[in-house]
């Protein structure tokens, strides 16, 4: 069930552990625990009149990744996580459920994917975070490198239909700049 890659990746990466570096990534990765830091941040934007279309946007693509991945994709695949996989490894942080596709990750990218779109440089920064979290979620040994790339996949698919429903079906959003 696990390719090579994968293999070499969760070990290589278990002995770059060190305590710093541990409690910096369990920090990150907790940002991104059930899409709380993007959550936050789309319901920011619904506070603001002219940005609120982002803030919903932004929440129906969370939306949209998680009951695709958590409650069709995870159970159909049912990959197991590597400490599961690999006695071995110890976690550093609790994770349950299946592996594929990574959440953390699929709701980073659906968020920073619907960000960018609203503002280039917001989005960068997003970005920036979404792969942090991504990384992070390697590093604490609770997911494989493909879970991670499913969940980029993912992510950025169910942003980028909502996204395209959005401009489908909104005459102002087909004339508005993408860097408003």
């Amino acid at each position: 069930m696990t390719n090579a890659f994968d293999t070499w990746c969760i070990h290589t990466v278990e002995s770059l552990h060190t305590p710093v570096l541990n409690n910096i990534m369990i920090f990150i990765t907790s940002l991104g625990d059930h899409g709380a830091v993007w959550i936050v941040i789309s319901l920011i934007f619904l506070l603001f009149k002219n940005r609120r279309i982002y803030g919903l946007l932004s929440l129906i693509s969370l939306a949209l990744g998680a009951l695709t991945g958590e409650l069709l994709l995870k159970h159909l695949i049912a990959r197991p996580r590597p400490f599961i996989q690999f006695e071995t490894l110890t976690p550093l942080v609790s994770a349950s459920n299946y592996s594929f596709p990574s959440m953390h990750t699929a709701c980073a990218f659906a968020a920073a994917f619907i960000l960018f779109k609203m503002n280039k440089k917001i989005g960068i920064a997003a970005y920036g975070l979404a792969v942090l979290i991504a990384l992070s979620r390697i590093y604490l040994l609770v997911h494989f490198p493909t879970d991670i790339l499913a969940g980029v996949v993912l992510g950025t698919l169910c942003a980028l239909a909502v996204w395209l429903v959005y401009k489908k079906f909104t005459p102002a959003a087909s004339g508005m700049s993408e860097n408003e």
